[in-house]
């Protein structure tokens, strides 16, 4: 019998992409996440891309630099609403931190406001 079963995958793929979704919900680097763990950054994206497997120690270190039980990485059940909207969270914070025009953040803080009473 084969290792790798469409099954196995299936998790493994999961698995690396909470990684990856969790990493990037935190706004950290694939290089600062691998250099906690003691990987490289390819590493790292291998395991994210699971094209290698994240053996039960290093998913343990993952967890605990994460913030995040062991059981978040490989939970049957995931809501890709909430992830979706940590994304775009992500990039909304990263984009307005970069406008330097004090009156154009303003102006964008006024408009998010603006729609949240619509």
């Amino acid at each position: 019998m084969s290792r790798h079963t469409t099954e196995t995958k299936a998790i493994d793929k999961n698995i690396g992409r909470m990684i990856k979704e969790e990493r990037l919900a935190q706004g950290m680097s694939r290089q600062q996440l691998a250099g906690k763990i003691g990987v490289t950054h390819q590493q790292l994206h291998k395991y994210e891309d699971a094209n290698n497997r994240v053996s039960a120690s290093k998913l343990v270190l993952l967890a605990k630099e994460l913030k995040r039980p062991v059981s978040f990485f490989i939970s049957t059940h995931i809501d890709t609403s909430i992830n979706q909207h940590n994304r775009l969270t992500i990039e909304v914070s990263r984009a307005f931190s970069k406008i330097s025009n004090p009156n154009h953040q303003v102006a964008v803080s006024n408009l998010i406001k603006s729609l949240l009473n619509n």
